[in-house]
C-alpha cells in the first residue's frame, strides 16, 4: 500500500471507528481494516518533538552550529532582558511571537505536534509580557488586564478554529474563562452563592447549545465548546475556593455534587456527544 496522507488516514480511521460503534461492518472486519491503516503509521520514522531521527540523523555540522548559536542568542536576550529598555523589550517579544507564530503554521500540516509546541510557545510569551508590560505601568490590579487577557483569549480562539488546532483554541477559552472571573472580582459586590451561580451556568449551557450547533461542520470545535461549557459548569465553586477563598464546606459539597451530576449526564448521553466531538 502506498504511503498516505497523514490527515487523510486519520480520517478514514475515524470512518472505520464509526462503522464499529455503528454496527455498519462486523467488528472483526473493523479490526482487520484498522490494524491495515495503523500499519503505515508503525513503519513511519521514530521523531523527536515533531523532528524525524533520520533528519537528525543526517543533519550537517553547519545547522547544528546556527542552531546553538540561536539558542546561545536567546539566552542573552532572556539574561538581559530586564536591561533593555521598554520599546526594545516590545520589539522583540513582538518578533519573537510573531517568528514563533510564523513557524507554527509553516510546519502546522507537516509536523502537528511541533506547530502545537511553537503557537504554545508563542501564546505564552505574548500573555506574559502583556501582564508584565501592565504591571511595571501600574495598571495590573485593573480592568485593562482582563480586557488584555479576553483579547489574547479572543485571538487564540480564531487562530485554532481558522487552523483547526482544538489545544490554542481551548487555551482561548480559559484566557475568556479568566478574563471574566477577573472582571467579576473586580465589580462584583455580592458573595451570595446563587449570584455566582447566575454569573456562570447560563453562559455555560449557551456554549454547550453551541457545541450542538456546529457539531455537524466541525466535531473539533463541537468537542472544545463542549469542555469549555463543562468547566463553567463548575466554575461558580472553583471561583468561590480559590478567589474568594471560601472555607464554608457546603462549597465543597457542591461541587461534588455537581461534579457526579455532570459525569451521570455524560454517562446517559454518551452515544449523543461521541458523535458530536468524534
Amino acid at each position: 500500500m502506498k504511503s498516505m496522507d497523514v490527515e487523510k488516514r486519520t480520517l478514514i480511521v475515524r470512518e472505520i471507528e464509526h462503522w464499529r460503534r455503528s454496527k455498519l461492518l462486523p467488528e472483526q472486519y473493523c479490526d482487520f481494516l484498522l490494524n491495515l491503516y495503523r500499519d503505515e503509521e508503525v513503519n513511519k520514522d521514530s521523531e523527536v518533538f515533531g523532528i524525524s531521527t533520520k533528519f537528525v540523523q543526517n543533519s550537517s555540522w553547519l545547522g547544528w552550529l546556527l542552531s546553538f548559536g540561536v539558542i546561545s542568542l536567546i539566552c542573552f536576550i532572556a539574561l538581559h532582558f530586564n536591561s533593555f529598555a521598554l520599546s526594545m523589550q516590545m520589539a522583540v517579544i513582538g518578533a519573537a511571537v510573531v517568528i514563533l507564530y510564523c513557524a507554527g503554521m509553516i510546519w502546522r500540516t507537516r509536523k502537528r505536534t511541533l506547530a502545537v509546541m511553537l503557537f504554545g510557545a508563542g501564546s505564552i510569551l505574548m500573555l506574559w509580557f502583556g501582564i508584565h508590560f501592565l504591571t511595571i505601568s501600574g495598571y495590573a490590579e485593573g480592568h485593562l488586564t482582563a480586557l488584555y487577557i479576553a483579547i489574547c483569549g479572543l485571538l487564540w480562539i480564531v487562530l485554532g478554529i481558522t487552523l483547526v488546532l482544538p489545544f490554542l483554541h481551548l487555551c482561548g477559552w480559559l484566557g475568556l474563562v479568566l478574563a471574566y472571573g477577573w472582571w467579576i472580582h473586580l465589580e462584583s459586590v455580592s458573595e451570595s452563592m446563587w449570584i455566582h451561580e447566575l454569573y456562570w451556568i447560563p453562559a455555560g449551557f449557551f456554549l454547550c447549545w453551541l457545541a450542538w450547533l456546529v457539531h455537524h461542520r466541525s466535531k473539533s470545535t463541537s468537542g472544545v465548546l463542549l469542555m469549555a461549557g463543562g468547566l463553567l459548569w463548575l466554575m461558580p465553586q472553583l471561583y468561590q475556593l480559590l478567589v474568594e477563598q471560601a472555607v464554608e464546606s457546603h462549597i465543597q459539597w457542591i461541587g461534588f455534587g455537581k461534579l457526579l451530576l455532570a459525569g451521570l449526564i455524560l454517562f446517559v448521553s454518551r452515544k449523543k456527544w461521541t458523535e458530536w466531538v468524534a
